[in-house]
């Protein structure tokens, strides 16, 4: 509910010249629109997306993703007028639930989707709009404006965030699609470059612990990177070592082997078997 409106009197004295907008910045480290907010280099993107396909399917850290999409799938959404809403906003709050139940997609398959900004730390989502006609797929004939999807895009396929002229504000995105299998699919979207630029009012923009407004926000799977890294090393070498203990330790005997030879060459050169001289035993055969 909206506060009364305070009647307030001007001053005799008039106030000193204010800027009103923005004058410094959050300072994020972006150089040609790479973000350089990660100290270690195997955890800055685009890099790092193999290093967190990799860490997924460790059976902990799977287990944990699997609970927290599980547990936010189970959430009930609802749209809501407020309580004392005048007649054009309930009429506004039903039809956006019906464009919630409109699209091709579940609002459910949606949500699923999303929480893959806790693997990669963003997750992004074009709008895609249609007209609420029947032959365009809707369930409505209104003519309304509603939408048709919310498709994620996919990590792997985010080369950067764009930034504006002063590096303040995400402007878009650069989806690159060279990794693709199947380029012939994208030849009318695509230009020389296989690259689609996306505009920020375009999409949707999930993150998790969005420090210094980072669009590519922070990976709950850093925290857990060198302990995982250095576990899967422990692992490995543990492994290499319970299958030599079951088919036993390789071991040369060289030595041995030239001993025979030369004991081998000698008896066949001179008739007499060859003694070792030392002390203690100088007519030790071989």
């Amino acid at each position: 509910m909206a506060e009364d409106n305070l009647d307030l009197q001007s001053g005799e004295k008039s106030p000193e010249r204010l800027r009103m907008g923005e004058v410094s910045t959050v300072g994020l480290k972006v150089s040609n629109d790479i973000i350089y907010e990660e100290m270690k280099r195997e955890l800055r993107w685009p890099s790092v997306i193999t290093t967190y396909k990799q860490m997924g399917y460790d059976a902990t850290i799977a287990s944990a993703l699997e609970l927290f999409e599980m547990m936010i799938s189970r959430v009930e959404w609802e749209v809501k007028a407020p309580y004392d809403a005048t007649e054009d906003q309930i009429k506004k709050s039903k039809f956006i639930q019906q464009c919630r139940n409109d699209m091709e997609h579940t609002w459910l398959n949606f949500i699923q989707e999303t929480t893959s900004f806790m693997t990669y730390g963003f997750s992004v989502h074009e709008k895609v709009y249609r007209k609420r006609l029947k032959e365009r797929g809707s369930k409505y004939t209104d003519g309304l404006v509603g939408w048709k999807k919310l498709p994620v895009r996919s990590q792997d396929t985010i080369e950067k965030f764009l930034f504006s002229e002063d590096g303040r504000d995400v402007i878009g995105v650069s989806q690159d699609l060279s990794a693709s299998y199947d380029l012939n699919r994208f030849r009318n979207l695509l230009t020389t470059s296989n690259k689609i630029e996306i505009p920020r009012n375009k999409f949707l923009l999930f993150r998790t612990n969005p420090k210094r407004n980072n669009p590519e926000g922070n990976s709950p799977l850093k925290k857990v990177y060198f302990a995982w890294k250095y576990r899967s090393l422990i692992e490995e070498q543990e492994a290499i070592g319970i299958s030599r203990d079951m088919v036993g330790m390789p071991v040369e005997r060289k030595f041995q082997r030239l001993c025979r030879v030369i004991y081998t060459e000698h008896l066949s050169n001179s008739g007499e078997p060859l003694t070792h001289y030392g002390e203690g035993n100088p007519e030790r055969r071989l």
